[in-house]
Parts: structure tokens; C-alpha cells; sequence
């Protein structure tokens, strides 16, 4: 997982941007120590769903079994399907 330090640490000043295994991630961002790094990794697949009405983001929500409402946004929509994809690309 591509992840972006938010503080110092042994290996890492703030600031940098590294990928990692996705459960040594897990653990700094639970640890506040870092964040998933999403910008570079939206700027990939950011076209993707540009095309996409809100029911058709609805739909591949749905089709991926994500936790998606009516009442989302279509911006909300399209990020949450960046960062599935972001996360199946890490595993």
C-alpha cells in the first residue's frame, strides 16, 4: 500500500511517500504515524469513472458489495471506487 508519513519515524521523515505491505500499513495509520497515500494513486485511474452517471456508480458499488447509499454524492461514489481499486492494485 502506497501510504504518506504524517510523522517521524525510524525509517521515514514526514512527508514521505512509500509503499509498504498493507499490514505493516494497517498498523502506522492506525498508529496515526501515517495515512494511505490516495493523490498519486488517484491520479492513475481518475478518468475511470468520469463518464459514469450516479446510478451507474451506484450500480458497480453495489456489484463490489461496497458500503454505498442513495444519499452519497458522486464525488463520495467515485472514491470509494478509486480506493477499492487502489487497494486491490496493493494486494
Amino acid at each position: 500500500m502506497l501510504i504518506e508519513f504524517v510523522k517521524n519515524a525510524p525509517n521515514a521523515k514526514k512527508g514521505d511517500i512509500k509503499q509498504v505491505p498493507i499490514i505493516q500499513a494497517n498498523i502506522l495509520i492506525k498508529l496515526g504515524i501515517a495515512k494511505q497515500h490516495i493523490k498519486t494513486a488517484k491520479n492513475t485511474v481518475k478518468n475511470s469513472y468520469s463518464d459514469f452517471n450516479k446510478d451507474k456508480l451506484l450500480a458497480e458499488c453495489e456489484k463490489r458489495q461496497l458500503a454505498s447509499t442513495k444519499k452519497m454524492t458522486k464525488k463520495q461514489l467515485t472514491d470509494l471506487l478509486i480506493t477499492d481499486d487502489i487497494n486491490k492494485e496493493s494486494n
